[in-house]
């Protein structure tokens, strides 16, 4: 895929994890504004971070590549995190979905801070 369509798509992930992040936390009554700029700040670090990269891998051609391996990265957590959205606001999802959320919040319960 190209990596001027990936980064589209991409960008369209933000949006639409932004609208359901303020959905499920309004659906949960958590919705504060200093949680949205901490969530704001973070997609702006990677944007910054992406367009970096971006400059880097069209002046490098051979690395096209490895940005597409990049994008689509951050393209599966941004579907990752719009289906943790949905099920924090209590939308029906497919059955593997859920399994596999919870599977996701059991191993990441495992991990102890140090």
């Amino acid at each position: 895929m190209e990596l001027n369509l990936l980064i589209k798509l991409y960008f369209l992930l933000i949006m639409a994890d932004f609208v359901t992040g303020v959905i499920a936390a309004g659906y949960e009554g958590r919705l504060k504004s200093k949680t949205m700029s901490k969530g704001l700040w973070t997609t702006f670090a990677e944007l910054v971070l992406l367009m970096v990269l971006y400059a880097g891998f069209s002046l490098v051609p051979n690395l096209s590549d490895v940005g597409n391996f990049f994008v689509m990265g951050m393209v599966v957590k941004e579907l990752i995190s719009i289906n943790e959205n949905l099920a924090r606001a209590n939308v029906k999802l497919p059955q593997w979905s859920k399994d596999w959320l919870e599977i996701y919040d059991k191993e990441n319960d495992k991990i102890k801070p140090r």
